[in-house]
């Protein structure tokens, strides 16, 4: 059973060092972007339950489980979410935010934290052979929304308000980009490439659901 978001933030199996709970709470009452169409607190707290899973597989060093995680909370913290955004600025309005707010005793790692969340730029500009293994977890993490269950909210519906796409067209472009997606952790690979082919099918089934000739007539 996976583990619940609660027992992420508490700590519960105990496999990092404190709690996220002060940085839960920077991110509820804070953050400017949870409401944005994908950029929301749905995308941030996605990307912190997969990079737990990543890290919990890659048996990761306590300190550096913790970055990890922090990192995850802030990759996209403010995003503005608009149409014609440049992502480094957006990764620099993201680190200035981790700044702001880093904990005193996580304020010696803040370099360390930063170079993760700046190897989510995307395009990518980190070269993969540069990438540390958490700084490859958080990448996998952060590209795998749309295998989870709320891709058609997030991705069809959500990313194309922002990216300014019609949603039938955004389903129409999911084979492309899936079948184009690299992940870079064995983690990430093992549990997303199989996902792959399953959510292209899916998405081409809708497809042709939202396609089809027969005529749509409301109900009285």
């Amino acid at each position: 059973m996976p583990t619940p978001l609660t027992h992420i933030i508490k700590n519960t199996e105990g496999l990092y060092i404190g709690d996220l709970s002060y940085y839960f709470r920077i991110l509820f009452t804070k953050a400017k972007n949870n409401l944005n169409p994908y950029h929301n607190i749905r995308h941030l707290l996605h990307v912190l339950w997969e990079c737990y899973d990543g890290a919990k597989y890659h048996e990761l060093d306590t300190r550096i489980f913790r970055n990890l995680l922090i990192a995850a909370m802030f990759h996209d913290f403010d995003h503005s979410g608009a149409a014609n955004g440049r992502d480094d600025l957006e990764i620099q309005r993201s680190i200035r935010a981790l700044r702001q707010y880093i904990l005193s005793e996580d304020e010696p790692c803040f370099d360390k934290i930063s170079s993760y969340i700046e190897a989510t730029e995307y395009p990518y500009v980190v070269p993969t052979d540069k990438l540390t293994l958490p700084m490859r977890i958080l990448r996998d993490a952060d590209i795998s929304q749309g295998l989870s269950v709320a891709w058609l909210q997030q991705i069809i519906f959500g990313l194309s308000q922002e990216l300014d796409v019609d949603p039938l067209e955004m389903l129409k472009q999911q084979s492309g980009f899936l079948g184009k997606a690299v992940f870079f952790s064995e983690w990430g690979q093992k549990k997303f490439y199989p996902l792959v082919e399953v959510r292209i099918s899916e998405a081409a089934d809708y497809i042709s659901f939202v396609s089809s000739d027969e005529s749509v007539t409301a109900s009285e």
